[in-house]
Formats: C-alpha cells, sequence, structure tokens
C-alpha cells in the first residue's frame, strides 16, 4: 500500500486537481451507482472489495 502524503496547503492541491480534472486530465472511475434508497446495497457492495472503481450513491433534490 502507498505511503500517505501530507499538503500543508491542501487549498493549492485541491485547486490544482480541479484544474486536472476540468481540463480532462484526471476522470474518475466509477464502478456502479445505485439510489439513495438503495444504500445498503451499495454499502454491501463496496465492502466485498470487489469495485475497481468508486461506488456513487445519487441523491435527488427534493
Amino acid at each position: 500500500m502507498a505511503d500517505a502524503v501530507a499538503y500543508r496547503d491542501k487549498k493549492d492541491a485541491l485547486t490544482t486537481l480541479a484544474g486536472l480534472v476540468e481540463d480532462g486530465a484526471v476522470t474518475p472511475v466509477i464502478d456502479r451507482c445505485y439510489p439513495f434508497g438503495e444504500i445498503r446495497t451499495a454499502i454491501g457492495y463496496q465492502e466485498q472489495g470487489h469495485a475497481r472503481g468508486k461506488v456513487v450513491v445519487t441523491v435527488r433534490a427534493a
């Protein structure tokens, strides 16, 4: 497992990361999406350890 890296100025790091995402240089990998009503299923899937990307739970605005 890789060692964690600590940043003193998180704002600069997040600004840089946001720029990379906006430029399309960084793209998140999404394994599965679940509606909020299936959050237990989503958590169960994540806990299995087989997700090859992010597990997303969507919340709809009222």
